[in-house]
């Protein structure tokens, strides 16, 4: 099963000082956060609060090394690893497997008089999540057999049921010719039935005959023969005896 891979945008693409139509996401007060960071504050500010966090990569993947050398002991990130990604199939769309993986980190201003000595400010790495989605096994396997697998067959199947359309249409229109052939070759039969009206017969439970005569058209000539017979088995009507 082929799938397609989306990532999340590189940090270079976020950075305002690099692309200026990001410094929309910039706070309407102060400087634009550095590369590789997204502030959470505004989001905060709403409900009432001020808590200074801001959100990276794990392990400031791809962030400004300003920010990230003035914190030690923090692992080399990985791309492979640390990366925001989901995998989809590319004609239904459907996700099978996703990751989402962030670091949240709290600024530190050395604005107290006992850190005014100290290098910051800092953004202190509180903890990094990761959120994971994966389709098991037999899920993508039904979905592979009953939709993948028939969307492929698909167009083998159109075929067979227009080639059946084709015979089945020949053969209607094979079979109309003939009769029509037929018809031409061998002339037609009219039948004419004539009956009594009730309002011919001044008593209407009176039983009546019914005539009843056959035309015979020939295609050689436009003579016609006549066979007239009738039948007084036959009655347009019965009445009740008292």
């Amino acid at each position: 099963m082929q799938l397609m891979k989306f990532t999340a945008p590189e940090a270079d693409q976020l950075d305002a000082t690099e692309n200026w139509a990001n410094r929309k996401y910039c706070k309407s007060t102060g400087a634009c956060t550095p590369k590789g960071f997204m502030t959470l504050e505004p989001c905060y500010a709403q409900d009432g609060f001020t808590i200074p966090l801001y959100l990276s990569f794990p392990y400031f993947m791809d962030a400004d090394t300003r920010a990230s050398g003035r914190i030690d002991g923090v692992p080399k990130a990985d791309r492979g690893k640390h990366r925001i990604y989901l995998l989809a199939e590319p004609t239904t769309g459907v996700t099978l497997e996703a990751y989402l993986r962030f670091q949240l980190n709290l600024f530190m201003a050395n604005t107290h008089e006992r850190y005014r000595n100290m290098s910051g400010p800092y953004y202190f790495p509180l903890a990094w999540v990761e959120l994971e989605i994966v389709t098991p096994l037999e899920p993508v396997k039904f979905f592979k057999e009953n939709i993948l697998d028939l969307r492929n067959k698909a167009p083998h199947l159109m075929s067979i049921l227009a080639v059946v359309c084709g015979v089945i249409s020949l053969l209607l229109l094979a079979t109309f010719a003939f009769r029509v052939r037929f018809y031409r070759t061998h002339g037609s039969v009219n039948l004419v039935l004539h009956s009594h009206d009730a309002n011919d017969s001044p008593d209407t439970c009176k039983k009546e005959p019914i005539d009843f005569r056959v035309y015979l058209t020939l295609p050689e000539s436009d003579s016609k023969e006549v066979l007239q017979s009738t039948s007084e088995s036959d009655q347009l009507s019965e009445c009740e005896t008292e």
